[in-house]
């Protein structure tokens, strides 16, 4: 291991778009990558620099290796199926998977700044069109790091030939994501920590507020594999968290409510001929329906509550005798008031959903004669056996996970009120409420675009125990620093309703520039980030109103 950190800068071999960038590049990265080989040596996770390579690629070069990984984690015909499916309901207007493809590749290529390329073991950083890679040599430790994490997941195991065994089932698909993503964002906080202030984490710290940011399946992957990776090690170490790669858990459900891995299992789910040819079936989980909800505009709350108690599901797409496309999706629930929790989310799909206790039937739009003909198929086809158990677990993490939720915030008169952290902030002219994925927002109307809307958020969050205003300030810096996708402008401290808080400016790209200017304070067990965003080209506009408007809001004790 000596030898090989000795040779480090030696051995990594560099692929060039713009040589002075690319220049810069390795500069900075050889002493970053020959400590965090280190570090990550000392938790075992061991990276042979004889077999990685640094590469800085176009954004063409990077599309093309973005749809090698989505055959990499989900097999060739992916997006058909999918096309399909979410066109039945309505997620997206017409079914054409090349159009959906390339919707997803890129909203990929707009949220990240480097990756791991398994099939030639690289670590890729993606150039601009302009050659300027200095977004990307922000937070360059946690890029580095993270991905270094990859390198040593593919060298002890292969990645590709580990995903590949969850070909044909979307939720399997996401475990493996979840549990590689998760074990990389925790061996990167062991960098970062010692080990009894890594174990004494909180799943509340596991999320962090720029997560809201990047809201979606991505983040949603990162968020549920960064806790589950946390279980994981409090239970047994590092080799309990290695160990769920080898014997991952049977679905999403068992990582997003760990207290029911090994116990509630999904059910054999089903369905009968249908007469359908040409498509194939496939499972999507609980991760894949809660991310589905939301972007059928249901509320992250209620996608969450809707999408527990998922015991299993099926969908069959395929072209009917008279050459239809349609989908069918059969999904079990624990227990009937979680399918019935599940059909009201669907109230904005597409098709037609239909509840027989605790199984729910969907079917897209088709003919008269085929619809009734699928719906009778379905009534007739016996759903499996309920688990007494598994309505016990669902129950009591619905009952856990609402008491955790921070009560609902409200307009009274100009002020929107924030009652369990003592928070009321002025209405500016002009704004007002709405829902943006899932969550209540501050909106500036009149800037509204089709794209964005310029807006301000409550986060509420649980403070650790024992940290101060000054401890919290250093903390925030550091996470800051740590987000790839953003340059931290400035930090300090503040006084506001005779309250210490944290003021904090910062910008980045997320696939347009943006500018955010924010507050956050602790009161009791509560951590309270308040973030205003609006567009770059908005934030002169902007800056001095968002200013007052920040030193304007009203904390009580």
């Amino acid at each position: 291991m000596i030898r090989l950190l000795a040779t480090l800068s030696l051995l990594l071999v560099v692929t060039v778009g713009h040589a002075q960038d690319s220049d810069e590049l390795l500069k900075k990265i050889r002493p970053i990558a020959t400590e965090a080989i280190a570090k990550l040596a000392k938790v075992g996770y061991v990276v042979d620099p004889d077999k990685l390579k640094i590469e800085v690629l176009s954004s063409d070069e990077t599309l093309a290796d973005l749809r090698r990984q989505q055959v990499d984690f989900f097999g060739p015909d992916n997006f058909i199926l999918m096309s399909a499916f979410f066109s039945g309901l309505g997620v997206i207007p017409k079914d054409d998977p090349e159009l959906l493809a390339k919707v997803t590749l890129d909203s990929l290529l707009g949220s990240i700044q480097a990756y791991y390329q398994a099939d030639r073991n690289a670590l890729v950083f993606i150039d601009s069109e302009t050659g300027d890679l200095g977004r990307a040599l922000s937070g360059l430790s946690y890029i580095v790091t993270h991905e270094l994490v990859h390198a040593a997941q593919d060298q002890r195991a292969d990645l590709p030939t580990t995903l590949a065994k969850s070909h044909g089932c979307t939720d399997r698909v996401r475990v493996r994501h979840c549990l590689i993503e998760g074990e990389a964002e925790w061996v990167f906080l062991s960098t970062t920590m010692n080990e009894e202030a890594l174990r004494a984490l909180k799943d509340a710290d596991l999320r962090p507020d720029m997560e809201s940011l990047l809201s979606g399946p991505i983040a949603a992957i990162y968020q549920v594999g960064r806790v589950f990776a946390a279980h994981r090690f409090r239970a047994g170490g590092w080799a309990a968290l290695r160990s769920s790669a080898a014997t991952p858990p049977t679905s999403t459900e068992q990582l997003i409510h760990p207290e029911k891995l090994g116990r509630d299992l999904p059910c054999a789910v089903t369905l009968p001929k249908l007469g359908l040819t040409g498509g194939r079936d496939d499972t999507q989980g609980e991760l894949q329906i809660f991310t589905t909800l939301m972007a059928l505009g249901v509320r992250r709350d209620d996608a969450f509550i809707a999408a527990t108690g998922w015991d299993g599901d099926l969908i069959r797409t395929g072209t009917t005798a008279t050459g239809d496309k349609v989908s069918v999706w059969r999904t079990v629930w624990d227990r009937d008031i979680d399918a019935t929790q599940f059909v009201d989310a669907m109230k904005n799909a597409k098709g037609q959903c239909r509840q027989r206790g605790r199984v729910v039937d969907w079917r897209s739009a088709m003919t008269e004669k085929d619809a009734a003909r699928v719906e009778a198929q379905l009534a007739a086809h016996p759903a499996p056996a309920a688990v007494p158990a598994d309505a016990t677990s669902t129950a009591a993490a619905e009952k856990e996970w609402r008491a955790s939720r921070p009560a609902e915030a409200a307009v009274v008169g100009k002020w929107w009120n924030h009652a369990d952290v003592g928070l009321s902030i002025p209405i500016l002219p002009g704004w007002e409420t709405q829902e943006l994925r899932g969550t209540q927002f501050l909106v500036d109307v009149a800037n509204s675009t089709a794209t964005f809307s310029p807006n301000i958020g409550v986060q509420i969050l649980q403070a650790r125990p024992g940290v101060g205003i000054d401890e919290l300030l250093e903390a925030t810096k550091k996470e800051f620093d740590g987000i790839p996708q953003f340059k931290l402008d400035s930090i300090r401290k503040e006084k506001v309703s005779g309250r210490d808080v944290i003021f904090y400016e910062m910008h980045g790209d997320l696939g347009q520039p943006l500018h955010f200017y924010g507050v956050m304070y602790l009161r009791g067990s509560n951590h309270a980030v308040i973030t205003a965003t609006t567009t770059g080209a908005l934030w002169k506009t902007h800056k001095e109103s968002l200013r007052k408007l920040m030193l304007s809001i009203k904390i009580e004790d």
